[in-house]
């Protein structure tokens, strides 16, 4: 990916936190933006991988699946304010189910 995907994927996933927190009667302040720019870089972060999911055999498979898993885990965390360990749960049936879908196409 480049830069401007990177920081455009930052950019809407923290306003995308920020509004979530206000619609649930978060008070905008520190904590907020915080809880913001950390699930932005994350999520950044986990698209930058991207490439190396390209790679021939098992490891481009499994950095995939866990790019997949932690992706959609954080989301339900963050978004959909999810136990950690129902996001979990969650983000493992999202991948296994996409990498599935993938591999039968």
């Amino acid at each position: 990916m480049t830069f401007s995907q990177l920081l455009l994927s930052w950019l809407v996933m923290a306003a995308l936190t920020i509004i979530s927190g206000l619609l649930q009667g978060k008070e905008f302040g520190t904590n907020l933006l915080l809880v913001a720019g950390l699930a932005a870089s994350a999520i950044a972060g986990l698209a930058a991988l991207h490439p190396l999911t390209k790679l021939p055999g098992v490891l481009g498979f499994g950095v995939g699946w866990i790019r997949h898993a932690l992706t959609f885990s954080l989301l339900a965390a963050v978004l959909a304010q999810c136990s950690p360990r129902k996001s979990a749960i969650m983000g493992l049936c999202f991948a296994t189910l996409f990498t599935i879908y993938t591999l039968l196409r």
